[in-house]
């Protein structure tokens, strides 16, 4: 069944999905694996669970522009649900180093540091470091500027 053919899917928006998508669509990959108030640990049985059913929303959605993944194993989990390889290494330093891009049929599928509290943390070297989660969100506002210069 293909949900494009469905009205209900996009009922109300103002967006036709059955046309390739202009803005970026940003993604942890993986909807519903919360229950009740938790927040995060999302883990990669979740990612990988669902590496399907996110290459089918890509092929629903058509981005023209690019994926923009929130997080490490979010990025790793799109690569690999896409048939490319997950990147290795130190996530800060690809970040740094504005290695954080994959091209895919025309666009290009990015891993940026989650936006959350941990993902601020992480930026600036986990919560045991020396730094704070307001160092780790300047620290992403400068990735972000870099990324959008790449779009």
């Amino acid at each position: 069944m293909d949900l494009c053919d469905k009205p209900r899917v996009n009922e109300g928006l103002d967006i036709d999905i059955s046309k390739p998508n202009d803005w970026p669509f940003f993604t942890n990959l993986v909807l519903g694996y919360r229950t009740h108030n938790n927040s995060g640990s999302l883990g990669k049985s979740d990612i990988e669970r669902d590496l399907g059913f996110f290459a089918r929303l890509v092929g629903i959605l058509k981005p023209k522009k690019a994926i923009i993944c929130l997080g490490k194993n979010t990025f790793n989990g799109a690569l690999k649900a896409l048939g490319l390889d997950p990147h290795e290494g130190d996530f800060n330093k690809m970040l740094n180093d504005e290695k954080n891009s994959e091209p895919f049929g025309g666009i290009k599928i990015f891993g940026m540091a989650h936006p959350g509290y941990f993902g601020c943390l992480n930026r600036v070297g986990g919560p045991r470091s020396k730094h704070n989660a307001e160092e780790g969100l300047l620290k992403e506002v400068e990735d972000w500027k870099k990324m959008a210069a790449r779009l």
